[in-house]
């Protein structure tokens, strides 16, 4: 299959808008992340808010995209040793060292006052690394049935209507909804074991299977990828009016929570669908200043929610005004999460498997 030069980027920057949310939250008025500040910001919180609405489900995408590409380029074993390898490795690692010096750093001095036991036991040792989770599962579940077919000779070939784009994106929300709906049948979608969110792992997998099968039809992916950028944002903003209509003025009643539910999902398909679209037309071309930026984004996501609670701690003992300390975590974490990329990674070879897992 052809590169795509978009995708490396793509990848990165939703990576490292963790850097911007984690940041903004230190400055959320709710104080509910690991540290905050006394003073709040709205424009970031805004900012991350709406971030939020898209980022994580177009990474899912993108990593059933990459899943489906990889699983069909090595067999099985080799698939094993260096896909799973990729997350699995720095998940433990990270998990046993620098999210445990994070919970030692805020245990003091924070609301998350758990003791040393229940850093393991509550999953207080996830934190940021929740994603490496649904992507370690994903891949031994999709890639144990793709083995199974392939031994059994069966073909994966799901057809699919050619539907127009707008067609598509309000069919989409209906996979969300049946997953959700599964609680109803008895299913314990919100329950956690060590901290392994099974909410996490539902919520996220239609958009692993989307990006699979836009994977393996090459229609699907063609159409996902041409919405007009203009249309598209109206779209949004008619979303959005009735969105905060039933909000705002409409009684408490199920059918109308499901409504908004299915609103918020499929402003996130639209948004995912904007995301790829725009990327697709950014880095039309290979970015040979994007490279060192893209292979270093996974190490600058695993660094740096440790490098902002002890910038942030450090910025509140100091008074700092909030805009100003916004500005500081958001340049100070980049740079320092990139330096240790280039120190511990870049030319390590020890570094490449503990933390890319590259073996």
């Amino acid at each position: 299959m052809e590169r795509i030069p978009y995708l490396e980027p793509m990848r990165a920057t939703l990576m490292l808008l963790g850097i911007f949310l984690h940041s903004a939250q230190v400055y959320n008025p709710a104080k509910s992340w690991l540290v905050s500040a006394p003073q709040s910001l709205d424009i970031p919180i805004l900012l991350s808010e709406f971030i939020h609405i898209f980022r994580m489900p177009a990474f899912f995408i993108l990593s059933g995209y990459l899943f489906y590409i990889s699983i069909n380029k090595y067999p099985f074993k080799v698939f094993i040793r260096k896909r799973l390898a990729r997350v699995l490795i720095p998940l433990i690692v990270v998990a046993t060292t620098i999210n445990y010096v994070q919970f030692i750093f805020i245990n003091p001095y924070s609301w998350e006052s758990a003791t040393y036991k229940q850093y393991w036991v509550e999953g207080n040792w996830v934190s940021h690394l929740w994603f490496l989770i649904n992507l370690s599962i994903y891949f031994i579940v999709f890639a144990a049935f793709f083995y199974y077919i392939n031994k059994k000779h069966i073909k994966f070939n799901i057809v699919f209507p050619r539907l127009n784009l707008y067609i598509w994106l309000c069919l989409l929300p209906i996979s969300n909804l049946g997953l959700l709906f599964l609680n109803k049948l008895g299913f314990p979608i919100y329950s956690q074991f060590f901290g392994i969110s099974s909410f996490m792992i539902i919520e996220y997998l239609p958009y692993f299977i989307f990006g699979l099968l836009m994977a393996q039809k090459k229609y699907i992916y063609q159409t996902y990828i041409k919405i007009n950028i203009k249309f598209g944002l109206i779209f949004l903003m008619l979303l959005s009016a009735v969105y905060f209509t039933i909000v705002a003025y409409m009684p408490k009643m199920f059918v109308l929570d499901v409504i908004r539910l299915y609103l918020e999902y499929l402003a996130t398909w639209l948004l995912s669908c904007l995301c790829f679209t725009s990327f697709s037309l950014l880095f039309a071309k290979v970015n040979l200043q994007w490279q060192f930026l893209a292979s270093s984004a996974y190490s600058v996501y695993l660094f740096h929610q440790l490098i902002i609670v002890i910038l942030a701690s450090f910025f509140i003992y100091l008074a700092l005004p909030a805009w100003l300390g916004f500005f500081l975590l958001l340049t100070i974490t980049g740079f320092i999460a990139v330096g240790l990329h280039w120190l511990l990674v870049s030319s390590n070879r020890v570094g490449q498997i503990l933390l890319n897992g590259k073996i």
